[in-house]
């Protein structure tokens, strides 16, 4: 019984005492800094691959700029991206998009190739062409975060006008 009362003694004593706390306070910040500056460069990150993606889509529109794309042919343009994505073509969780298109002025849609030469829009008015390159890709994360996960989707998309 006298040593139970010795340990119970113990104990009490250990309550008592301050010596210490702040070490264990310190401690207790630290952990909470370091895990929101984990978030702080794991979202940093994912904000610099955004931006690597949307490089890569200007690089792409560019290109088709300054080459037009020759019956639709959007290869050299796809080779454009990838030569500027942050990732290799092919890449489980990536997707690339190229679309041409035609409008005519008044936004409706309009053939982008005609028998015998230009395809024309209703009033012999000349249509539009344009080109529309998208990126996307499933970006993992560090770590997990409530309501957010451990992947997050980022995407880069771009449309110019070639004509």
């Amino acid at each position: 019984m006298g040593k139970a009362r010795h340990a119970g003694g113990l104990v009490a004593a250990f309550g008592r005492c301050r010596r210490g706390s702040i070490t264990v306070e310190g401690a207790m910040v630290a952990t909470l800094l370091g895990v929101l500056l984990l978030g702080v460069i794991d979202f940093g990150l994912a904000f610099r691959r955004q931006s690597e993606l949307a490089n890569a889509v200007r690089a792409g529109t560019q290109y088709a700029l300054v080459r037009r794309p020759q019956q639709g042919d959007v290869e050299p343009i796809r080779d454009a991206v990838y030569q500027t994505a942050p990732f290799a073509e092919g890449t489980p969780g990536t997707g690339l998009e190229i679309e041409f298109y035609c409008e005519c002025p008044d936004g409706g849609a309009s053939e982008c190739a005609a028998a015998g030469g230009v395809a024309l829009c209703p009033g012999g008015v000349e249509r539009h062409s344009f080109l529309r390159v998208r990126l996307s890709e499933n970006y993992g994360l560090l770590l997990a975060y409530p309501s957010v996960g451990t992947d997050i989707g980022l995407a880069a998309e771009g449309t110019v006008r070639l004509n």
